[in-house]
């Protein structure tokens, strides 16, 4: 490959998809010069290999002796804009991780594929019909049959039909192209991924006084953070589609983000509904590669002014944006777990800065980050206190499940109250939702003599026993295994299956009410396409009367006809070794609460306990967010914990149990030299995870940007990989 020594000339700064950090410099060779511009890719040489990069700066100086130049354009037009670009790079600074890593993220992979899509067709039409037929049937009568066939459509053809129909190869028709005869093009086959091509369309709603206020103040914004905090079923989608209408009227685009594939459907149905279905665009890894492409595509032309869509929508093309709304914003499942470990609500706020957009965190029960940020003046604090027409809050009951062992001398699932709430609202034809957060039947399976309980031989976690099939299946790394007829250990054939998961709770739900119509909506029953859309549809029409389920039935639903909602443990996350424990439990239970009582019916909640008296508990039962929000915020504030400190976790895993603690141990002598807090070595929640064992370091100051420096004494380590995980959700 020939280089050019410094000089004149124009050179392109390229990041590659490689974990470096580095930014390179190539020659643009003069014919690519008017072409080339940032964001789009380009081919590389890469020592001996030829890479793939992005156009990340063109400039008119280099600082290196000589420079190789970019062999030829990929993309005929950017991938991304400018402000994506500098979106990633912060993103690549602030969370740790490599910009190309970064920039591939945001690339949905059919839009990031080299070669043209599969949705992607060659047609062929007729341009120039006038010719001698009877010499050209002489001469080459495979390119007359296909000229014959093309004046009898009257109209394009693609190209494998027509090569079909004539009885020929691609030869002729490229032969006709040549001669000026025929066209060829490609064409693209869009997919509407819900199928909502018919809809009844929707008016917008007159506010109320609390609404009004919001829409008024989100409306005049030019930039900035609005906390929207609004008490479950008080309004907020309708501010967010009055504002989003305001915001296309001005020729802008607008980005929602939700936190769950199961709220999707509901939420797109209402947008299009609202917007007569064109304009909106749906993005989540649920679509296929193609559906995904399509989607992308009309962002990126700007045929789709309005995206919606989970996690990674953040990155949406969207030209012209006005408004980014992030729905439910206090959620976990804004965080992505592997690199880039980012927080999709954290980028939300960062983009909006970026291009100078006001962004919209909406919730029930915000994040206490979020919250904290309003108080103190950072955020934009807009409150709705009132449901819909006045509609009162659900009732809430608590039962303490400990009186309910003693009255009753056994474990129960259902108290007797919550069964008699079930038998009369399915006498009234009303639905009921029972909500607990553990999948598969039992949670974990124990020998009554020995004690042995079955655990994944690749992690330390006990494994979930599933009916259907009789597994154990390991819910950290998927490993599964037949249940054996007799305890490997002792060889006793008497095996308990503990606790309990959504599916005893459906199994059992059904023995009390046999002509009941039950559906579960977990996993395990919506791996397949649409499956999420289905069920809700079937609960929408009627069609079930008792939905069990887990967290993705806690928010966002919207069913005038649940009136009981029936929480069936309410202990199990609180008790987890995670600082958030409390705040996760009364936001899903709050959360969950919301679902019932949306229509003309005073609804119900009963929450079933094992800890009545925690503060997160009781917060919940009178759905007091301010309550709990002020006494969690100060006990953070007394030890220091997030939001008034930020957190860096430092994992480091190996097959080699000691090379893990070894490494982590070094590493901490390294990171004690500085004024930082550290805390550790120390194992891992879950100290085996997929074959590796885990240990952890933890890292702790006022601002992230302190703790970064010492981020980089963490070099690649042989047979021992470190992940780094900045403002983490999860510590396990």
């Amino acid at each position: 490959m020939e280089r050019h020594e410094k000089g004149d000339g124009m050179f392109a700064e390229v990041v590659l998809e490689l974990p470096l950090e580095k930014k390179f410099d190539y020659l643009i060779p003069p014919h690519m010069i008017s072409r080339l511009t940032i964001g789009v890719r380009v081919w590389v040489p890469f020592g001996q290999r030829r890479l793939p990069g992005y156009i990340v700066g063109i400039k008119d100086k280099s600082e290196f002796k000589s420079v190789k130049p970019l062999i030829s354009l990929i993309d005929r037009s950017p991938l991304l804009s400018p402000f994506l670009i500098q979106l990633a790079e912060w993103i690549a600074w602030y969370y740790h991780c490599h910009l190309g890593r970064v920039l591939r993220s945001m690339l949905p992979s059919g839009v990031r594929q080299i070669t043209p899509h599969k949705n992607e067709l060659k047609y062929v039409r007729l341009i120039k019909p006038q010719i001698d037929m009877e010499i050209l049937i002489r001469k080459a009568p495979k390119q007359a049959r296909v000229l014959d066939i093309l004046a009898g459509q009257g109209s394009a053809i693609k190209m494998m039909t027509l090569i079909r129909m004539a009885g020929t190869g691609a030869a002729a028709i490229n032969a006709l192209q040549k001669k000026g005869l025929v066209e060829i093009f490609t064409n693209r086959i869009d997919k509407d991924p819900y199928g909502m091509d018919t809809f009844q369309a929707t008016m917008p709603f007159k506010l109320n006084d609390e609404q009004l206020s919001a829409y008024r103040i989100i409306k005049e914004m030019k930039s900035g953070v609005v906390l929207l905090q609004g008490v479950t079923s008080s309004g907020k989608t309708e501010v967010y589609l009055q504002v989003i209408a305001h915001v296309l009227s001005q020729g802008r685009g607008a980005i929602v983000i939700v936190p769950e594939i199961s709220l999707t459907p509901q939420i797109v149905e209402r947008f299009k509904a609202r917007f007569k279905g064109q304009d909106v665009a749906v993005l989540h890894s649920r679509l296929s590669g193609g559906e995904r492409y399509d989607q992308w595509q009309k962002i990126h032309e700007g045929k789709a002014r309005i995206v919606i869509g989970v996690r990674s929508a953040i990155f949406a093309p969207v030209n012209n944006l006005g408004l980014i709304v992030v729905d439910e914003e206090h959620e976990r499942t804004y965080k992505q777990e592997e690199e880039p470990r980012y927080n999709a609500r954290d980028v939300a706020v960062a983009r909006a800065r970026i291009e100078g957009v006001p962004v919209v965190l909406g919730s029930a029960t915000p994040s206490l980050e979020s919250y904290y940020r309003a108080k103190r003046g950072d955020y934009k604090l807009v409150k709705l206190t009132r449901r819909i027409d006045n509609r009162p809050l659900a009732q809430v009951k608590i039962i303490n499940l400990k009186d309910e062992i003693k009255k009753l001398q056994k474990l129960v699932t259902f108290s007797p109250l919550l069964l008699t709430k079930i038998r009369e609202r399915l006498q009234k034809k009303q639905q009921i939702i029972l909500f607990l957060n553990r999948r598969g039947f039992s949670p974990f399976v124990i020998c009554r003599r020995c004690g042995f309980v079955f655990r994944c031989p690749h992690c330390t976690t006990a494994m979930t026993y599933h009916q259907l099939g009789r597994r154990l299946i390991c819910h950290s790394c998927s490993h599964t295994e037949y249940i054996p007829e007799s305890c490997p250990e002792c060889n006793n054939p008497h095996i308990r299956f503990g606790g309990i998961g959504t599916q005893k709770v459906e199994s059992q739900i059904a023995k009390f009410f046999p002509q009941a119509r039950i559906r579960r909506m977990d996993t395990d029953v919506t791996t397949t396409k649409g499956s999420h859309r289905r069920i809700l549809d079937e609960f929408g029409r009627g069609e079930i009367d008792i939905l069990v389920g887990t967290q993705m039935i806690a928010k966002g639903l919207d069913f005038p006809n649940v009136t009981l909602v029936g929480v069936i443990s309410a202990d199990i996350a609180l008790h987890l070794t995670d600082f958030r424990a409390g705040e996760h439990t009364f936001q899903l239970l709050t959360q969950v609460a919301g679902r019932s009582g949306r229509g003309s019916v005073l609804g119900e909640v009963i929450i079933q306990t094992l800890t009545p008296d925690h503060p997160a508990i009781k917060s919940a039962s009178s759905q007091d967010y301010d309550a709990f929000a002020e006494s969690e915020i100060a006990i953070r504030q007394e030890l220091d914990y997030p939001p008034f400190e930020h957190f860096i976790n430092i994992t480091f895993r190996s097959r080699n149990p000691k090379k893990a603690e070894l490494t982590a141990r070094q590493y901490q002598g390294i990171l004690e030299q500085s004024d930082i807090k550290v805390f550790g070595p120390i194992p891992a929640p879950i100290s085996k995870l997929r074959g590796y064992y885990r240990w952890q370091v933890l890292l702790r100051a006022p601002r992230v940007a302190d703790m970064l420096p010492l981020l980089k004494s963490l070099r690649k380590h042989k047979e021992v990989f470190i992940a780094v995980d900045i403002d983490p959700i999860s510590m396990l």
